[in-house]
């Protein structure tokens, strides 16, 4: 029997170290929310409006990155109740999570929440073998295709 164990990203919320991991009980859940896969739930995260001068101005959609974390966080708990049959870690509602995620730390939140799901995607074994980034949308793929 094997002794793996995955790691996540830790990220300190509300005082405490958590520990953000999209094993598949959380990409299950985020499928059954958004009815896509991970990767666009992730990029839902991120939104942008151009402004009167033409500039482009970037924001999170606070929705996406609320039901993220609540997703993460309470798959966490599950997980340490499997893994180490109890915890003291709490699940937190989405209202909390919302006092919980600031202007201040919402670029470490967003920034753990895609360094998390990069850190459980397999890395290619030959990056110049033509694999595509798991980023890329499909225009920039047709892109490369008729090039």
């Amino acid at each position: 029997m094997s002794d793996f164990q995955v790691d996540g990203i830790d990220i300190e919320l509300n005082g405490e170290v958590r520990n953000l991991l999209f094993d598949f009980g959380v990409i299950e859940k985020v499928q059954d929310k958004y009815g896509v896969h991970p990767i666009k739930a992730i990029q839902a995260m991120f939104w942008a409006e151009k402004q009167e001068d033409g500039s482009e101005l970037s924001h999170y959609r606070a929705s996406a990155v609320i039901d993220l974390v609540q997703i993460l966080l309470d798959a966490e708990v599950s997980r340490r109740k499997f893994f180490d049959g109890s915890t003291t870690l709490r699940k937190y509602t989405r209202e909390e999570i919302g006092h919980i995620i600031t202007r201040k730390n919402a670029d470490a939140v967003v920034g753990a929440i895609t360094q998390a799901w990069l850190g459980s995607v397999p890395k290619p074994e030959d990056d110049e073998a033509g694999e595509e980034d798991d980023f890329e949308d499909a225009d920039s793929k047709k892109k490369k295709q008729t090039k």
